[in-house]
């Protein structure tokens, strides 16, 4: 678990906040900022599985219906989106 936690956080660390501030800051800053992201992600992980357990029914039948709100909702409005922005 801490070895998945850490690659998130080496990832956006790498990906998204390197390119933006990276050149910036101090090693020991890029060292607790990935601290924090590894505390967020771990925080994040545990509220998911205290949400998870609030829903009704099998692990199952929750991704069924995240999956139906994705595909009927999120994905047609995303697909809109860029076509109204890169248009």
């Amino acid at each position: 678990m801490s070895s998945c936690l850490n690659a998130l956080s080496a990832v956006t660390w790498e990906d998204m906040l390197k390119p933006m501030i990276g050149h910036k800051t101090t090693e020991s800053a890029k060292t607790w900022i990935t601290k924090v992201l590894v505390l967020v992600y771990g925080a994040a992980g545990v509220g998911f599985a205290f949400i998870a357990q609030s829903f009704g029914g099998t692990v199952l039948q929750v991704r069924l219906l995240f999956c139906q709100l994705i595909f009927q909702y999120v994905l047609p409005l995303a697909i809109y989106c860029i076509q109204v922005f890169y248009d």
